[in-house]
């Protein structure tokens, strides 16, 4: 789990965006209720890029 977390985390941060796509991956993978130290280190690193603005949460596209 914590590879996909990582993956998830570190195209975040390379990238300065987090899609929809990785947003549901990381919701799913907090789910699952089985993260280790270093996935809740990982999900806090995220949490603070955001809150810094570093990383920006994309919206998916709204379809009329």
């Amino acid at each position: 789990m914590t590879n996909d977390l990582e993956f998830c985390v570190r195209t975040a941060l390379e990238f300065g965006e987090l899609s929809p796509a990785m947003q549901a991956r990381i919701a799913d993978l907090v789910a699952s209720g089985s993260l280790s130290q270093r996935d809740r280190m990982l999900l806090s690193l995220l949490e603070d890029a955001i809150g810094d603005g570093c990383i920006r949460q994309l919206s998916a596209p709204v379809s009329v």
